[in-house]
């Protein structure tokens, strides 16, 4: 019953961890920063560094792992590389509104279709 219950607490982390990626990819999208335990870090256009990601309130050391898990489940990550430096910035792709509404939401019940709509027939009017 104890791994059961441990399992089952992985599981609900995950998901918060997920969560926490998307919430800030979001949040850089509306406001051009992040604010992580009271230190501002800049967010120009949206773009968040990876080492962001990976911050212990956000994703820690499976931020980038969980921002994986979000683009297998359809959401869209944009990635470049940051100028002078090996490492990579991402940013979330969608509208301003649909970022505001991801980042300012309390349940946090958001899943692809709701902000992309069916891509696939988008796609197929635009080929």
């Amino acid at each position: 019953m104890i791994a059961g219950a441990e399992k089952e607490q992985d599981v609900q982390t995950q998901e918060t961890t997920k969560q926490n990626v998307l919430r800030a990819l979001a949040l850089a999208k509306t406001q051009g920063y992040l604010l992580i335990n009271g230190a501002p870090y800049p967010t120009k256009n949206g773009w968040v560094p990876g080492h962001v990601l990976t911050h212990p309130s956000i994703g820690g050391e499976a931020g980038k792992r969980r921002k994986r898990d979000l683009e297998s489940e359809g959401w869209i990550i944009e990635k470049r590389k940051k100028r002078d430096s090996n490492g990579y910035e991402y940013r979330l792709f969608c509208t301003l509104h649909a970022a505001q509404r991801i980042a300012y939401s309390t349940t946090m019940n958001f899943i692809p279709k709701m902000i992309y709509g069916d891509r696939a027939y988008q796609i197929e009017i635009f080929q």
